[in-house]
């Protein structure tokens, strides 16, 4: 089990260094702007303006840019005691 952790460190850390924190800004803003699109198309009771738009997709991006790396160190810290 070790061995599965260390390798998944490495992974995690190459994927990391690989990609920048401007990328993944950009990715990020990208792909809340696409859901954002998909849900006001899918829903017609949905409905925004472009102000708003881009403001949710800031507050989105932000959120999730913070929680995944508080995310990932839980899931380092507490999975393999729950395995």
């Amino acid at each position: 089990m070790d061995s599965l952790s260390a390798t998944l460190d490495a992974v995690l850390t190459d994927y990391a260094s690989r990609i920048g924190l401007t990328a993944r800004i950009g990715f990020a803003l990208a792909t809340n702007a696409i859901a954002l699109l998909i849900v006001a198309a899918i829903f017609e009771q949905v409905r925004i303006g472009w102000v708003t738009f881009i403001i949710a997709v800031v507050i989105f991006s932000v959120i999730s840019l913070i929680a995944t790396p508080v995310v990932t160190s839980l899931v380092r810290t507490y999975a393999i005691a729950l395995a």
